[in-house]
């Protein structure tokens, strides 16, 4: 979570078979977290529990995206790449949109 507090994440990659905790649980803290802090990192769940449920119940929860492990690797880097690529977008954006701060 400090990592998450200093802004420094752009993603988070999480499976839905945790110790202690479901990765839709953990979802749902991370996505209340960056909303309450206003920060803007992605949540993809990786999983090997493929299924419309599944990938229901975790965009549900806030991922940004679902992918499964049985998915060659190639697609988890392109579909990562996407989303990193609308993120940075968003981000310049709202830069622009953002008056600048006057110097001291």
């Amino acid at each position: 979570m400090a990592a998450l507090e200093d802004g420094g994440l752009d993603c988070v990659i999480l499976d839905l078979v945790m110790p202690g905790t479901s990765g839709t649980q953990l979802c749902e803290r991370f996505d209340r977290f960056r909303r309450r802090r206003g920060l803007f990192f992605q949540i993809v769940i990786l999983t090997s529990q493929e299924g419309d449920d599944r990938l229901t119940a975790s965009l549900t929860a806030g991922a940004d995206d679902f992918v499964g492990k049985s998915q060659p690797m190639d697609i988890l880097k392109i579909r990562l790449m996407a989303l990193l690529r609308r993120k940075y977008m968003v981000e310049d954006h709202l830069a622009r949109l953002s008056p600048p701060m006057p110097s001291a």
